[in-house]
């Protein structure tokens, strides 16, 4: 979110309903899915950026693309040229 100072607001919006919607001491995996299904449906635009935040992150994560096996283009390993 350090790049996309715009979306920080809407992001913040939907984590800080969700805190207190579902308290961490009664969050179940039920209960967590019923609060983002409802706020996802309420703010569209906000929970597909919290969704694009998260996959972006996920898989820009060094151990994550080590474990799918990606290779940085140039590289070494890279058998591409």
């Amino acid at each position: 979110m350090a790049d996309g100072t715009h979306l920080r607001q809407p992001i913040l919006d939907i984590l800080n309903e969700v805190a207190l919607e579902c308290p961490e001491e009664l969050r179940s995996p039920e209960a967590l899915d019923a609060v983002l299904t409802r706020l996802e449906g309420m703010h569209r635009e906000a929970f597909g950026s919290l969704v694009q935040a998260v996959y972006t992150g996920y898989y820009s994560h060094p151990k994550v693309l080590h474990a799918i096996g990606w290779v940085p283009p140039g590289s070494e390993a890279d058998t591409s040229e």
